[in-house]
């Protein structure tokens, strides 16, 4: 059953609404750092590191990403991939979502997530779906034993594609954090960005907004 809405037009899929209370980030403000101060990644540049059967691997931590299903392929209808965390990683920040759903699926190992700040224990074969603004850790293996689970993200806006592109590419370069996640700020700095790309420009003051001849 899909939970889905249409999607905010003047709002990125991971910034939230005007009211800042309501962020899916509420504890973050907005950084005044510029995408490239941050090494945001452009998918027209990293586009190869999304594509369907790309395995990614972490020379830091050992974890592994391999891309089963890209947007690129269906539409931006979804994107799914396995992640092999190495133990005790994977812990974003909890958030939620505004115009994506997401489901994580554990394969090998046990992990553990948390919806709504109830924790929930994952095996093999456990499928969980995450509707639409419900706050939610995402998948994450705090024990000493590397676990695989399965993401999948449905639909893909524009936001994603920056994310996951940015993602894959500091990931590739050993250079996520001790969860295997991107900062905060890099996060925080799609979604400014996004915000920019998405917002249509300002009218000048007095302006009818007609052409003058």
């Amino acid at each position: 059953m899909s939970h889905m809405r249409p999607a905010p037009t003047r709002q990125p899929s991971l910034w939230g609404e005007a009211d800042a209370t309501r962020r899916p980030y509420p504890d973050a403000a907005a950084s005044s750092l510029d995408a490239d101060s941050v090494g945001v990644a452009s998918p027209g540049v990293m586009g190869a590191l999304t594509d369907t059967g790309t395995t990614i691997d972490n020379p830091k931590s050992g974890g592994r990403i391999t891309v089963l299903e890209s947007w690129r392929d269906n539409g931006g209808a979804r994107v799914s991939f396995d992640r092999r965390y190495p133990a005790a990683t994977g812990k974003a920040a909890p958030h939620y979502h505004l115009d994506f759903e997401q489901t994580f699926e554990v394969i090998a190992g046990h992990g553990k997530l948390e919806i709504e700040g109830a924790e929930r224990s994952l095996g093999p074969g456990d499928k969980v779906e995450i509707p639409l603004e419900t706050a939610h850790h995402d998948l994450f293996n705090d024990g000493p034993a590397e676990r695989t689970g399965r993401v999948t993200l449905e639909p893909v806006p524009r936001f994603v594609e920056m994310y996951a592109t940015t993602w894959f590419d500091a990931y590739s370069r050993g250079e996520t954090n001790d969860q295997d996640e991107m900062s905060l700020l890099q996060i925080l700095v799609i979604a400014q960005a996004w915000t920019a790309k998405a917002s249509p420009p300002a009218r000048r003051a007095g302006s009818s907004g007609r052409r003058c001849r």
